[in-house]
C-alpha cells in the first residue's frame, strides 16, 4: 500500500510541472502565440489551379513584383513552407497576394487592395 501511494505521488508531483516546461516551451517556439492577445484565425481567400490564377492575374494587367517565404514557426531559419508572391497592377495602385503551397497545383489569392501608397496616408480615404 505504501508503495502505491508513494507511486500516485510521484506521477502527480511530475504531472504538475510537465504542463507549464511544456507551455514555456511552446512559448519559444511560437512567436505568435505567445503574446496573449493573439490567436490563429481562417482568412477567406480565392484558389485556383496555378497557371489558370496566372492567366487570369496576367490578363487583368498584374505582373509579379515581390517574392518571400514563410517559414516554419514564423522563424527566420526555419524551413520554406510556403511563398507569397505579390503581384501589381501597372501604376501600382491595385495589388494583390498568391500564396502558394510546395507540391500544391493550387494556389490562393489572399487579398486585392486598392489605393496603394508609399507612404502611410494623412487619413482615410473617404
Amino acid at each position: 500500500m505504501k508503495k502505491l501511494l508513494l507511486s500516485f505521488i510521484t506521477l502527480l508531483f511530475l504531472f504538475s510541472f510537465t504542463p507549464s516546461s511544456i507551455a514555456e516551451q511552446s512559448k519559444q517556439d511560437e512567436p505568435w502565440s505567445w503574446i496573449d492577445s493573439f490567436y490563429w484565425y481562417q482568412v477567406p481567400v480565392v484558389c485556383g489551379p496555378e497557371h489558370e490564377v496566372i492567366k487570369h492575374l496576367h490578363d487583368m494587367g498584374f505582373t509579379p513584383q515581390e517574392w518571400s517565404l514563410g517559414r516554419t514557426d514564423g522563424k527566420r531559419h526555419g524551413e520554406p513552407v510556403y511563398m507569397i508572391v505579390t503581384y501589381y497592377n501597372e501604376d501600382k495602385t491595385v495589388k494583390t497576394s498568391m500564396i502558394k503551397l510546395p507540391d500544391n497545383p493550387n494556389v490562393c489569392l489572399m487579398y486585392l487592395t486598392f489605393d496603394v501608397v508609399d507612404e502611410k496616408p494623412k487619413e482615410l480615404p473617404k
